[in-house]
């Protein structure tokens, strides 16, 4: 029926400007309130910190007169638009009349900011004097709209009293954003008085009492001067805008709009169909189910392009996840503690937009004898007290305000300090200073101090950790070098007496048997001697300068066994030059002579050679890149005539001495081995590894002492 058609019509038209209306003021008056707060917040802080007004964008009182007055539009309009569809009596018009006139005071805030700030090159009467007229023509208006609505002559508002302010206010601030241009160039004010004038422009179009204007121009004349509080919050409060209202009430909003547009887009057309048709209002029911469903099932995904939205342009925030692996790539690579604090202070303060981020070291002592929030002290060796880091920690507890005097002394000044829990003392904070845009740690601030204080933390203790281990192994080394250094010269004065004691035996026998051939052989003697001191003072001679001093003795020798012994001396001149323990040869000769010539009555020969070989495997397998210089003493006398005597030839002091010392040099990459043979007679190698051709065993490598063993 035409009646039901223009009822639902009617319906829907009043259901969309009501939504539209009250959502309008919710927003305002949250926007408002938010900001009202936010100044008195800031107020107590710098009254608390004994600091004056802070040299912000801004002064502080615009923003809190614009938070007073628009949340008085907001409140006083809200209620004189709903009272009358709750059919509550209420002196509606004089309601209305003071919101107006609220708003109507926010233009003469404004002027007053614009000449305040900066004088503009304006005499200071002029400029009390253009404040004056603003304030002037705001209370002349509020008088006006308060006359009409106490007379019922023309609802809330007086119409010449409007177009009076709009037009004064227009032509006012158009004048002096010339000045101020002019003078001073574009800056911030001169956006906020292109937004309080828009907002006194579109003032006429909220009489939504007359039905003069559809209801979209009534919500642009309500609800333009929320563009004033944005751009106020958006400039001095940017990241609590965000943090606290965008994320949050811009997904609803933007839902809302979603609502707004379906309804009009789908809804409204859906309700005008056919009444008297069941299908119909079968149709209208499923239409509003699924619309009910999509808007649902759409939130999830407004929010998070609100939530990329702020964080990326309101806010212009870093990928925080993308922060926190770069902070663990930067700190893995530093083996300091002081390089890993500094770096990670760098990365984060271009995203925090700090002045200064520094670290300092952290105890009891040096906060003013105040515990950190949340700690329960660190490891204590002798009580055996839990560290902190190994509790649950948080985020209130890493991160807190500091109170240093030298931060409290310049405006923006406020420092935080965010405790490294590291397991060990000294434990750190990273000291954030100046935050700039009057800027807040928020709650994913304190979530990326949170993971980058336990990042950091972790990589100190294990730094310290690889450190205390590599301080161990040098001390260790230390020792173990000293210890080695010790033996070997003990070892060496055990070789001295030893041979001089056979030496000398030698020559007393020569004296008595043949004193003319005593002298020559007392000055090879002292030849002799002086190489042996000469190899005292070091671990290493030549295989040449060994072969030189075995044959001196054999020289000796041989004035003693006359022809019985005779020698011969295999070793090439490219090997002469490859350096040996010093002592090594001479101790194998002097058994050879001791056991084996000796005691042979018709004496033998003793053969001295020097070869390089291929190292084998536990396979017998040659061994790559893996070689050995082979030395060799032999002896065709007598030998041992039993397996005790073998035993005891092989466990004298001359090559017990060897062996050590070659185990000391070596490890166990060198070996002396025996063996006789009824033919070849008695046969000592000593295997030598040549580390110049190839590596040890990597395994094995850290036995052998730095820059000792047989070089190519």
């Amino acid at each position: 029926m035409p009646w039901k058609r223009a009822v639902l019509t009617e319906v829907s038209d009043f259901s969309v400007s009501f939504i539209a209306h009250v959502s309008g003021y919710a927003v305002g008056m949250i926007l408002y309130a938010m900001l009202l707060w936010l100044v008195f917040r800031a107020l107590q802080e710098s009254t608390q910190k004994n600091q004056s007004e802070p040299s912000a964008q801004s002064p502080r009182w615009l923003a809190c007169w614009t938070a007073i007055l628009g949340l008085l539009w907001n409140v006083g309009a809200l209620l004189a638009f709903l009272l009358p569809n709750l059919h509550l009596t209420a002196p509606l018009p004089v309601l209305y009349a003071l919101a107006v006139s609220a708003l109507g005071f926010l233009p003469a805030v404004v002027v007053l900011a614009m000449v305040e700030t900066q004088p503009m090159g304006l005499p200071a009467w002029i400029r009390r004097s253009i404040s004056a007229a603003g304030f002037g023509l705001s209370g002349w208006a509020s008088l006006m709209h308060l006359h009409a609505a106490l007379s019922g002559e023309s609802g809330s508002m007086s119409g010449a009293a409007l177009q009076a302010m709009v037009w004064g206010f227009l032509v006012l601030l158009i004048w002096l954003l010339a000045v101020r241009v002019r003078a001073e160039g574009w800056d911030y004010m001169g956006g906020i008085v292109v937004l309080s004038g828009l907002a006194i422009a579109v003032l006429p179009f909220s009489q939504h009492e007359t039905g003069e204007y559809s209801w979209g121009m009534e919500v642009v004349g309500h609800h333009a001067n929320l563009l004033l509080a944005l751009a106020i919050l958006y400039q001095d409060y940017r990241f609590a805008l965000g943090d606290l209202f965008l994320k949050r009430a811009l997904s609803f909003l933007v839902l809302a709009l979603v609502t707004l547009g379906a309804l009009i887009t789908v809804g409204i057309p859906v309700l005008r169909l056919d009444p008297d048709n069941e299908m119909a209002n079968l149709s209208r029911l499923g239409v509003f189910f699924a619309l009910w469903i999509i808007t649902a099932l759409a939130y999830p995904h407004l929010r998070k392009a609100v939530i990329w939205l702020v964080d990326v342009v309101v806010l212009r925030r870093p990928d925080y996840d993308q922060l926190r692996q770069e902070v663990a790539i930067a700190a893995n690579e530093e083996e300091e503690p002081e390089r890993i604090l500094s770096r990670t202070g760098a990365l984060l303060q271009p995203a925090l937009l700090a002045r200064q981020i520094t670290w300092r070291p952290w105890s009891l002592e040096s906060e003013a004898g105040s515990e950190w929030p949340g700690q329960v002290g660190v490891l204590d060796g002798d009580r055996g007290e839990e560290s902190p880091a190994s509790r649950a920690i948080s985020v209130e507890s890493l991160v807190r305000k500091g109170s240093s005097e030298s931060s409290l002394s310049r405006p923006g000044g406020e420092e935080f300090l965010v405790f490294i829990p590291t397991m060990e003392l000294p434990q750190y904070v990273l000291v954030i200073q100046g935050l700039l845009h009057r800027r807040r740690l928020l709650s994913d601030d304190l979530f990326l101090l949170e993971a980058v204080a336990h990042i950091i933390a972790r990589r100190i203790d294990a730094v310290r950790s690889a450190h205390e281990r590599c301080a161990v192994a040098i001390r260790e080394q230390e020792m173990r070098k000293l210890t080695i250094e010790a033996e070997l010269r003990a070892l060496r004065t055990q070789l001295n007496p030893h041979f001089l004691f056979n030496a000398l035996t030698t020559i007393g026998y020569l004296i008595q048997t043949a004193p003319a051939r005593a002298l020559d052989t007392l000055m090879r003697l002292t030849e002799l001697l002086r190489g042996v001191l000469k190899r005292l003072e070091g671990d290493f001679s030549t295989l040449g300068q060994e072969v030189d001093l075995v044959q001196a003795y054999l020289m000796i020798e041989q004035a003693r066994f006359e022809r019985r012994l005779a020698y011969q001396v295999n070793v090439p001149s490219n090997l002469r030059d490859l350096p040996v323990p010093a002592l090594v040869l001479q101790p194998l000769v002097e058994n050879a002579v001791k056991h084996g010539i000796q005691k042979c009555a018709k004496g033998g020969i003793i053969k001295i050679g020097a070869e390089v070989e291929q190292r084998k495997n536990e396979n017998g397998h040659e061994a790559w890149r893996t070689r050995d210089l082979v030395i060799k003493v032999q002896d065709t006398g007598q030998g041992p005539e039993d397996k005790g005597q073998e035993v005891a030839w092989g466990a004298g002091i001359g090559l017990a001495n060897i062996k050590k010392r070659l185990h000391l040099h070596y490890g166990d990459h060198a070996a002396l081995s025996m063996h006789r043979s009824p033919k070849l007679g008695t046969i000592v190698h000593i295997r030598i590894p040549l580390v110049g051709s190839s590596d040890l065993l990597a395994e094995e490598s850290e036995c052998l002492p730095s820059g000792q063993g047989v070089k190519e």
